[in-house]
């Protein structure tokens, strides 16, 4: 039987990667992702019968991943709207 926070963990992961372009809050699923990631992992730790560990794994790393990346994106945006420099982000 697979561990169902680890099926979640990497489903919320995967919203986190493609979210950033279909505007779905995509720093909170990849957050989310690793919390639950790292609750599989204990989960399957502490039940062997459970399956999923490596799905675990994948959430926390692509969770921590984007998470760093939308974090590093909204900063550079936000100190770009503050020099003025917008247009060059949007394009203008």
């Amino acid at each position: 039987m697979g561990s169902r926070k680890a099926n979640w963990a990497l489903g919320l992961a995967v919203a986190g990667a493609i979210g950033g372009w279909l505007l779905i809050l995509p720093a909170i699923c990849s957050a989310v992702a690793i919390v639950l990631g790292v609750a599989a992992r204990r989960e399957i730790r502490a039940r062997p019968d459970l399956k999923g560990a490596t799905k675990a794994k994948a959430a926390i790393f692509l969770g921590a991943s984007f998470t760093l990346l939308w974090l590093l994106l909204g900063i550079s945006l936000l100190t770009a709207m503050s020099s003025g420099h917008v247009g060059a982000y949007l394009g203008g």
